[in-house]
């Protein structure tokens, strides 16, 4: 709980709030605490999700698998085919695609991939279902340039939002679309909306929803990755938690960053807290410590019942005018 209360603060400008969580990231952290469902470890897994898919009657949507390796030097590099894709199955973003063999420093990619297989991911982020999957490498078919990422954002095993990135590394950019593909006016701090004309309406977008629902039932949350590749729909991953539940987005069409409660069907976009928020307990292993100060943006520094170093006052009493105990922060003092 430090380690992600800290994260959370460094991300957002205000510390989390786990005992009453109100907004939407902070609902996701507390999931990303305390739900251990045993699901979640197969479905995070890389190659344990492709049985998941089979005892679903999805294998079709898979994409073809070369093999699945322990040792990276056991992989038939002579073998295999120009193009394809290495995945390790216990990380997310642990990829090497490769698009011309000849091109590919074989020998540093095992380097890196040994790396991969000696780091346990779940100290990288803490997140659960991580921390038991078994390291290995999936070798999978290469889908094909300028991939289009389609990522359906799911609640209660219902598809809300479409996120879809393109040119992931060239020049990264994304936009979001509801399910009738009509794009919402919203953007993640980090990346830039692309032009909506560059990625048409998808011709199987109803088969994605319908696949995207069926393999996010019975959980919380979910974030489904597609493709669409010669008409066909592939399965990319199922991810419990979204960039490890840490994101910031903003929502363009209201001009300033949006509030905790405003949402672009599940997008949500941290504020800073206003006055009677900024009285939230800093929470540790369990714990409320109300020794403790949180240093605001802006320099002030409020403990955790809201009161302000300058003159002592609750956020009732700067509300209504009053001085605080101490006698300062009367009508001449308020802000």
């Amino acid at each position: 709980e430090y380690y992600l209360a800290d994260r959370y603060r460094k991300v957002f400008g205000h510390p989390i709030n786990l005992s009453h969580p109100r907004r939407f990231n902070e609902k996701l952290q507390y999931l990303k605490l305390y739900n251990h469902d045993p699901k979640l470890a197969v479905l995070a897994d890389k190659y344990g999700v492709r049985e998941h898919l089979k005892t679903l009657g999805l294998e079709s949507h898979l994409n073809y698998l070369y093999g699945v390796f322990d040792d990276p030097r056991a992989i038939p590099f002579v073998s295999l085919p120009q193009q394809f894709v290495i995945k390790a199955t216990h990380g997310s973003a642990w990829n090497i695609i490769c698009t011309n063999k000849d091109e590919l420093d074989w020998d540093t990619a095992v380097k890196k991939m040994e790396d991969w297989l000696a780091t346990d991911y779940y100290f990288l982020g803490k997140e659960w279902c991580y921390k038991d999957i078994i390291p290995r490498l999936v070798v999978e078919r290469y889908l094909g340039d300028n991939l289009i990422d389609y990522k359906f954002c799911c609640f209660g095993g219902r598809p809300v939002c479409i996120q879809v990135d393109i040119d992931r590394y060239v020049h990264h950019c994304q936009n979001f679309y509801d399910l009738t593909w009509k794009p919402y006016p919203a953007k993640m701090v980090k990346y830039e909306n692309f032009d909506l004309s560059l990625v048409p309406r998808p011709q199987r977008l109803e088969e994605m929803i319908y696949l995207a629902e069926k393999l996010s039932k019975n959980l919380p949350f979910a974030r489904v990755d597609l493709y669409e590749v010669e008409n066909q729909v592939v399965f990319g991953e199922i991810l419990p938690a979204h960039r490890q539940l840490l994101e910031r987005a903003v929502l363009e069409g209201v001009g300033r960053r949006a509030h905790g409660r405003r949402r672009a069907q599940g997008v949500v976009a941290p504020r800073r807290p206003a006055r009677h928020d900024r009285g939230e307990a800093f929470v540790g292993r369990g714990r409320v410590h109300a020794h403790r100060r949180v240093r605001r943006p802006g320099g002030r520094a409020f403990d955790v019942h809201g009161r302000d170093d300058r003159d002592g006052r609750d956020p009732e009493q700067r509300h209504r005018g009053e001085p605080g105990a101490d006698g300062r922060g009367g009508p001449r003092h308020q802000h």
